[in-house]
Protein backbone atom coordinates (compact mmCIF):
# COMPACT_ATOMS: atom_id res chain seq x y z
CA UNK A 1 0.00 0.00 0.00
CA UNK A 2 1.31 3.56 -1.09
CA UNK A 3 0.99 6.82 1.16
CA UNK A 4 0.48 9.70 0.04
CA UNK A 5 1.44 13.05 2.72
CA UNK A 6 -0.85 15.79 2.45
CA UNK A 7 0.92 18.93 4.03
CA UNK A 8 -2.02 21.61 4.69
CA UNK A 9 -0.60 25.31 5.20
CA UNK A 10 -1.86 28.76 5.02
CA UNK A 11 1.40 30.65 5.30
CA UNK A 12 4.79 30.36 3.76
CA UNK A 13 7.45 31.43 5.93
CA UNK A 14 10.88 29.59 7.26
CA UNK A 15 8.91 27.18 10.01
CA UNK A 16 6.57 26.27 7.24
CA UNK A 17 9.55 25.44 4.68
CA UNK A 18 11.55 23.87 7.56
CA UNK A 19 8.48 21.42 8.48
CA UNK A 20 7.86 20.16 4.24
CA UNK A 21 11.19 19.58 3.64
CA UNK A 22 11.36 17.30 7.15
CA UNK A 23 8.41 15.81 5.76
CA UNK A 24 9.24 15.41 2.29
CA UNK A 25 12.89 13.58 3.74
CA UNK A 26 10.64 11.22 5.92
CA UNK A 27 7.89 9.89 3.53
CA UNK A 28 8.48 7.51 1.25
CA UNK A 29 5.41 7.77 -0.87
CA UNK A 30 4.77 11.44 -2.81
CA UNK A 31 4.22 14.57 -0.80
CA UNK A 32 1.69 17.30 -1.57
CA UNK A 33 1.79 20.61 -0.54
CA UNK A 34 -1.94 22.54 -0.53
CA UNK A 35 -2.39 25.71 0.32
CA UNK A 36 -5.28 28.39 0.85
CA UNK A 37 -2.75 31.36 -0.36
CA UNK A 38 0.70 31.09 -1.75
CA UNK A 39 1.63 27.77 -2.94
CA UNK A 40 4.67 25.87 -2.41
CA UNK A 41 6.75 25.17 -4.91
CA UNK A 42 4.57 22.70 -7.22
CA UNK A 43 2.45 23.02 -4.40
CA UNK A 44 -1.57 22.82 -4.72
CA UNK A 45 -3.46 26.14 -4.13
CA UNK A 46 -6.98 26.91 -3.85
CA UNK A 47 -6.99 29.87 -5.74
CA UNK A 48 -6.48 26.71 -8.98
CA UNK A 49 -9.72 26.10 -8.41
CA UNK A 50 -13.04 27.67 -10.08
CA UNK A 51 -14.84 26.37 -7.43
CA UNK A 52 -13.93 26.07 -3.49
CA UNK A 53 -15.84 24.46 -0.44
CA UNK A 54 -13.06 26.44 1.51
CA UNK A 55 -13.08 29.76 -0.35
CA UNK A 56 -16.92 29.58 0.09
CA UNK A 57 -17.25 28.97 3.97
CA UNK A 58 -14.05 31.52 4.63
CA UNK A 59 -15.92 34.48 2.72
CA UNK A 60 -18.90 33.96 4.92
CA UNK A 61 -16.45 33.00 8.29
CA UNK A 62 -13.91 34.60 8.06
CA UNK A 63 -12.51 33.63 11.71
CA UNK A 64 -12.43 30.03 10.07
CA UNK A 65 -9.36 30.89 7.75
CA UNK A 66 -7.04 28.43 9.84
CA UNK A 67 -10.07 26.22 10.93
CA UNK A 68 -11.14 25.15 8.05
CA UNK A 69 -8.14 22.42 7.15
CA UNK A 70 -10.92 19.65 6.04
CA UNK A 71 -12.24 22.30 3.55
CA UNK A 72 -8.46 22.65 2.07
CA UNK A 73 -8.51 18.61 1.78
CA UNK A 74 -11.40 18.14 0.14
CA UNK A 75 -10.68 20.73 -2.66
CA UNK A 76 -7.59 18.99 -3.61
CA UNK A 77 -9.33 15.50 -3.53
CA UNK A 78 -12.08 17.08 -6.11
CA UNK A 79 -8.84 18.31 -8.30
CA UNK A 80 -6.47 15.90 -7.05
CA UNK A 81 -4.22 14.68 -9.98
CA UNK A 82 -2.93 11.35 -8.10
CA UNK A 83 -4.48 8.96 -6.21
CA UNK A 84 -2.97 6.64 -3.06
CA UNK A 85 -4.43 3.94 -1.12
CA UNK A 86 -4.39 6.20 1.93
CA UNK A 87 -3.29 9.64 2.45
CA UNK A 88 -1.23 11.14 5.46
CA UNK A 89 -2.44 14.51 6.10
CA UNK A 90 -0.37 17.13 8.44
CA UNK A 91 -1.21 20.62 9.26
CA UNK A 92 1.78 23.19 8.27
CA UNK A 93 2.98 23.09 12.47
CA UNK A 94 3.37 19.26 12.33
CA UNK A 95 7.52 18.63 12.85
CA UNK A 96 8.10 15.11 11.47
CA UNK A 97 11.15 13.25 12.83
CA UNK A 98 9.84 9.66 12.02
CA UNK A 99 9.31 7.42 8.89
CA UNK A 100 5.41 8.61 8.37
CA UNK A 101 4.74 4.84 7.51
CA UNK A 102 6.28 3.51 10.33
CA UNK A 103 4.68 6.25 12.86
CA UNK A 104 1.29 5.13 11.10
CA UNK A 105 2.00 1.34 11.08
CA UNK A 106 -0.31 0.24 14.21
CA UNK A 107 -3.47 1.46 12.31
CA UNK A 108 -2.72 0.95 8.45
CA UNK A 109 -5.24 -1.09 8.23
CA UNK A 110 -8.52 1.19 9.52
CA UNK A 111 -10.14 3.69 6.95
CA UNK A 112 -9.76 6.65 8.94
CA UNK A 113 -7.15 7.09 12.31
CA UNK A 114 -6.12 9.93 14.42
CA UNK A 115 -3.92 10.87 17.35
CA UNK A 116 -6.92 11.83 19.65
CA UNK A 117 -10.75 10.95 19.49
CA UNK A 118 -13.54 13.13 20.60
CA UNK A 119 -16.75 11.67 21.48
CA UNK A 120 -19.56 13.51 23.11
CA UNK A 121 -20.83 10.77 25.68
CA UNK A 122 -17.25 10.94 26.72
CA UNK A 123 -16.14 14.93 26.70
CA UNK A 124 -19.38 16.54 26.73
CA UNK A 125 -17.34 19.68 27.67
CA UNK A 126 -15.45 19.58 24.14
CA UNK A 127 -18.76 19.98 22.05
CA UNK A 128 -20.76 22.32 24.31
CA UNK A 129 -19.96 25.34 22.21
CA UNK A 130 -20.76 23.68 19.15
CA UNK A 131 -24.04 21.77 20.22
CA UNK A 132 -26.63 24.09 19.58
CA UNK A 133 -25.76 24.55 15.93
CA UNK A 134 -25.66 20.80 15.39
CA UNK A 135 -29.14 19.42 13.93
CA UNK A 136 -30.78 16.75 15.80
CA UNK A 137 -30.19 14.66 12.84
CA UNK A 138 -26.38 15.34 13.22
CA UNK A 139 -25.87 15.10 16.96
CA UNK A 140 -25.70 11.21 17.34
CA UNK A 141 -22.99 11.18 14.77
CA UNK A 142 -21.05 14.05 16.69
CA UNK A 143 -17.12 13.43 16.45
CA UNK A 144 -14.67 15.20 17.18
CA UNK A 145 -10.04 14.97 16.08
CA UNK A 146 -7.82 16.75 17.86
CA UNK A 147 -5.80 18.12 16.41
CA UNK A 148 -6.49 17.35 12.51
CA UNK A 149 -3.36 16.40 11.67
CA UNK A 150 -1.27 13.27 11.75
CA UNK A 151 -4.31 11.91 10.54
CA UNK A 152 -4.54 8.68 8.02
CA UNK A 153 -7.23 7.86 5.68
CA UNK A 154 -7.97 5.26 3.26
CA UNK A 155 -9.06 6.60 -0.33
CA UNK A 156 -12.43 4.75 0.17
CA UNK A 157 -12.98 6.45 3.57
CA UNK A 158 -11.59 9.80 1.77
CA UNK A 159 -13.63 9.76 -1.21
CA UNK A 160 -17.29 8.71 0.66
CA UNK A 161 -16.41 11.46 3.18
CA UNK A 162 -15.76 13.89 0.28
CA UNK A 163 -19.39 13.30 -1.52
CA UNK A 164 -21.18 13.72 1.73
CA UNK A 165 -19.65 16.99 2.13
CA UNK A 166 -22.20 18.17 -0.51
CA UNK A 167 -25.37 16.95 1.54
CA UNK A 168 -24.17 17.92 5.20
CA UNK A 169 -21.79 21.02 4.59
CA UNK A 170 -24.38 23.06 4.33
CA UNK A 171 -25.53 21.96 8.00
CA UNK A 172 -21.88 22.22 9.41
CA UNK A 173 -21.01 25.50 7.72
CA UNK A 174 -19.48 27.35 10.60
CA UNK A 175 -18.03 24.20 12.50
CA UNK A 176 -14.06 23.59 12.38
CA UNK A 177 -12.45 20.82 10.60
CA UNK A 178 -12.02 18.72 13.78
CA UNK A 179 -15.54 18.58 14.57
CA UNK A 180 -17.03 18.71 10.78
CA UNK A 181 -14.82 15.94 8.95
CA UNK A 182 -15.16 12.99 11.60
CA UNK A 183 -18.65 13.89 12.31
CA UNK A 184 -19.65 13.41 8.38
CA UNK A 185 -17.24 10.39 8.11
CA UNK A 186 -19.17 8.92 11.32
CA UNK A 187 -22.62 9.11 9.18
CA UNK A 188 -20.66 7.40 6.23
CA UNK A 189 -20.25 4.71 8.57
CA UNK A 190 -16.62 5.64 9.61
CA UNK A 191 -15.51 5.71 12.88
CA UNK A 192 -12.30 6.93 13.99
CA UNK A 193 -9.42 5.08 16.07
CA UNK A 194 -7.21 6.43 18.06
CA UNK A 195 -3.15 6.58 16.91
CA UNK A 196 -1.03 4.83 19.85
CA UNK A 197 2.03 6.16 20.99
CA UNK A 198 0.68 10.21 19.83
CA UNK A 199 1.12 12.38 22.79
CA UNK A 200 3.58 14.29 21.07
CA UNK A 201 0.63 15.56 19.06
CA UNK A 202 -1.54 17.45 20.86
CA UNK A 203 -3.45 21.24 20.15
CA UNK A 204 -1.05 23.39 23.21
CA UNK A 205 1.73 24.77 21.30
CA UNK A 206 5.29 24.18 22.59
CA UNK A 207 8.84 23.53 21.68
CA UNK A 208 10.05 19.92 22.08
CA UNK A 209 13.26 20.63 24.38
CA UNK A 210 15.40 17.85 20.99
CA UNK A 211 14.11 15.20 18.50
CA UNK A 212 13.02 11.96 19.38
CA UNK A 213 11.96 9.44 16.88
CA UNK A 214 8.47 10.87 16.66
CA UNK A 215 5.62 13.67 15.18
CA UNK A 216 4.80 16.63 16.96
CA UNK A 217 2.47 19.18 17.07
CA UNK A 218 2.06 22.14 17.28
CA UNK A 219 5.36 23.26 16.99
CA UNK A 220 4.91 27.21 15.70
CA UNK A 221 8.80 28.43 15.58
CA UNK A 222 11.52 26.83 13.75
CA UNK A 223 12.68 24.30 16.02
CA UNK A 224 17.04 24.97 17.08
CA UNK A 225 19.24 22.02 17.31
CA UNK A 226 19.67 21.40 21.16
CA UNK A 227 23.37 22.10 22.66
CA UNK A 228 24.75 21.65 26.49
CA UNK A 229 24.29 24.34 29.07
CA UNK A 230 27.65 24.72 28.46
CA UNK A 231 29.88 27.69 27.27
CA UNK A 232 31.04 27.51 23.73
CA UNK A 233 34.94 26.47 24.63
CA UNK A 234 33.57 23.45 27.10
CA UNK A 235 31.53 22.13 24.28
CA UNK A 236 33.89 22.12 21.99
CA UNK A 237 36.17 20.45 24.49
CA UNK A 238 33.62 17.59 25.66
CA UNK A 239 33.51 16.94 21.96
CA UNK A 240 37.01 16.64 21.36
CA UNK A 241 36.74 13.45 23.45
CA UNK A 242 33.93 12.10 21.77
CA UNK A 243 33.91 8.75 19.58
CA UNK A 244 31.18 7.32 17.25
CA UNK A 245 31.27 4.22 19.04
CA UNK A 246 31.01 5.36 22.76
CA UNK A 247 28.70 5.06 25.43
CA UNK A 248 28.50 7.99 27.15
CA UNK A 249 27.01 8.08 31.02
CA UNK A 250 25.63 11.28 32.02
CA UNK A 251 23.94 12.36 35.74
CA UNK A 252 21.48 14.97 34.89
CA UNK A 253 19.22 14.61 31.61
CA UNK A 254 18.57 17.23 29.18
CA UNK A 255 19.54 19.14 26.43
CA UNK A 256 23.22 17.58 26.33
CA UNK A 257 21.50 14.16 26.19
CA UNK A 258 20.04 14.65 22.82
CA UNK A 259 23.13 16.46 21.03
CA UNK A 260 25.29 13.66 22.75
CA UNK A 261 22.59 10.79 20.89
CA UNK A 262 23.60 12.97 17.66
CA UNK A 263 27.59 11.54 18.34
CA UNK A 264 28.00 8.82 20.03
CA UNK A 265 26.35 5.13 19.69
CA UNK A 266 24.75 4.83 22.91
CA UNK A 267 23.59 7.60 26.12
CA UNK A 268 22.61 6.94 29.67
CA UNK A 269 21.04 9.47 31.49
CA UNK A 270 20.56 9.56 34.74
CA UNK A 271 17.83 11.35 36.27
CA UNK A 272 16.12 12.33 39.57
CA UNK A 273 13.83 14.43 38.76
CA UNK A 274 10.13 12.81 37.41
CA UNK A 275 9.01 16.41 36.38
CA UNK A 276 11.31 17.10 33.96
CA UNK A 277 11.81 13.58 32.40
CA UNK A 278 7.89 14.24 31.82
CA UNK A 279 8.37 17.76 30.17
CA UNK A 280 11.59 16.18 28.19
CA UNK A 281 10.91 13.17 27.29
CA UNK A 282 10.63 11.36 24.54
CA UNK A 283 14.37 10.87 24.04
CA UNK A 284 15.86 9.17 20.84
CA UNK A 285 16.06 5.50 20.92
CA UNK A 286 20.01 5.20 21.69
CA UNK A 287 19.40 6.94 24.87
CA UNK A 288 18.81 4.86 28.44
CA UNK A 289 17.19 6.95 30.89
CA UNK A 290 16.93 5.58 34.52
CA UNK A 291 15.28 7.40 36.96
CA UNK A 292 16.37 7.32 40.40
CA UNK A 293 14.70 9.76 43.02
CA UNK A 294 16.38 10.97 45.76
CA UNK A 295 15.24 8.94 49.59
CA UNK A 296 13.66 12.10 49.98
CA UNK A 297 12.88 15.91 48.36
CA UNK A 298 15.37 17.96 47.45
CA UNK A 299 15.58 21.53 46.42
CA UNK A 300 16.85 22.36 43.15
CA UNK A 301 19.91 24.33 44.28
CA UNK A 302 20.42 23.37 47.28
CA UNK A 303 23.56 20.60 47.74
CA UNK A 304 22.85 17.36 48.32
CA UNK A 305 22.58 15.70 51.81
CA UNK A 306 24.27 12.99 53.05
CA UNK A 307 22.68 9.61 51.79
CA UNK A 308 19.97 11.65 49.96
CA UNK A 309 20.96 10.58 46.41
CA UNK A 310 23.02 7.32 47.42
CA UNK A 311 21.09 5.63 44.71
CA UNK A 312 21.23 8.06 42.34
CA UNK A 313 24.84 7.44 42.55
CA UNK A 314 24.26 3.52 42.25
CA UNK A 315 22.61 3.86 39.66
CA UNK A 316 24.56 3.04 36.66
CA UNK A 317 27.36 0.27 38.77
CA UNK A 318 26.44 -2.39 36.15
CA UNK A 319 27.19 -0.27 33.23
CA UNK A 320 31.01 -0.01 31.28
CA UNK A 321 30.90 3.51 30.35
CA UNK A 322 33.56 4.96 28.08
CA UNK A 323 32.79 8.25 29.53
CA UNK A 324 30.84 9.82 32.20
CA UNK A 325 29.54 13.39 32.19
CA UNK A 326 28.48 14.44 35.99
CA UNK A 327 26.23 17.11 35.57
CA UNK A 328 23.54 16.63 38.54
CA UNK A 329 23.17 15.60 42.04
CA UNK A 330 25.57 14.91 44.42
CA UNK A 331 28.37 15.55 42.04
CA UNK A 332 31.36 14.93 44.42
CA UNK A 333 29.60 11.35 45.08
CA UNK A 334 29.29 10.51 41.33
CA UNK A 335 32.87 11.48 40.73
CA UNK A 336 34.33 9.72 43.37
CA UNK A 337 32.49 6.75 42.57
CA UNK A 338 33.69 6.66 38.49
CA UNK A 339 36.92 8.36 38.73
CA UNK A 340 38.91 5.72 39.58
CA UNK A 341 37.30 3.59 36.61
CA UNK A 342 36.41 5.61 33.68
CA UNK A 343 37.35 9.38 32.41
CA UNK A 344 34.92 11.32 33.87
CA UNK A 345 33.96 14.71 33.24
CA UNK A 346 32.83 17.55 35.91
CA UNK A 347 30.64 20.70 34.85
CA UNK A 348 30.51 23.73 36.90
CA UNK A 349 33.60 22.92 38.02
CA UNK A 350 34.43 26.20 39.78
CA UNK A 351 31.43 25.80 43.11
CA UNK A 352 33.50 25.41 46.18
CA UNK A 353 31.49 22.40 46.95
CA UNK A 354 33.47 20.51 44.40
CA UNK A 355 36.94 22.12 45.71
CA UNK A 356 38.28 18.41 47.81
CA UNK A 357 37.82 16.57 44.34
CA UNK A 358 41.42 16.50 41.95
CA UNK A 359 40.91 18.16 38.93
CA UNK A 360 42.40 19.73 35.93
CA UNK A 361 39.98 22.46 34.14
CA UNK A 362 40.00 21.83 30.17
CA UNK A 363 37.92 24.42 29.27
CA UNK A 364 35.96 27.25 30.98
CA UNK A 365 34.03 25.32 34.42
CA UNK A 366 34.63 21.77 32.34
CA UNK A 367 37.23 20.09 34.10
CA UNK A 368 38.29 15.95 34.15
CA UNK A 369 38.75 14.19 37.30
CA UNK A 370 42.45 13.64 37.83
CA UNK A 371 42.15 10.33 38.73
CA UNK A 372 40.87 9.06 35.72
CA UNK A 373 43.82 9.28 34.10
CA UNK A 374 45.21 6.25 36.25
CA UNK A 375 43.34 3.48 34.14
CA UNK A 376 44.24 2.29 31.29
CA UNK A 377 40.76 2.87 30.11
CA UNK A 378 41.72 6.84 29.67
CA UNK A 379 44.25 5.83 27.29
CA UNK A 380 42.34 6.49 24.20
CA UNK A 381 41.13 9.87 25.23
CA UNK A 382 42.24 13.21 23.80
CA UNK A 383 42.99 15.88 26.73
Amino acid sequence: MNTTSLFIHHRTDAVTNDHFERLKRFSRGSVVAISSSEPLPGGFSIDDCSSSLWRDVVNTFPHLRAKATDLLLIDWFRNRRQDSDRYAIFEWDTLVNVEVDGWFSDVARYPLAAPSIRLFHREPDWFRRHWKSLPQTIAPFATGIVPFSCVLVSHEALERTSTAYNEYLPSLPDATGELRFPTIAAICGLSPVAIPNSHTVTWKPFMPLGLAETIYHPVKRKFQEPTPWMQPAEITAFESLLKPDYHVLEYGSGRSTFWLSDRVAKVTSIEHDAAWLRASSPYPSNVELRYAPPAWPSEALEPAQPGQFDEYVKSADDLSPDLVLVDGRSRVDVCNRWATKTPTLLHDAHRPRYRELSKRILAGSLAIVEASFDTPRSKGVRQ
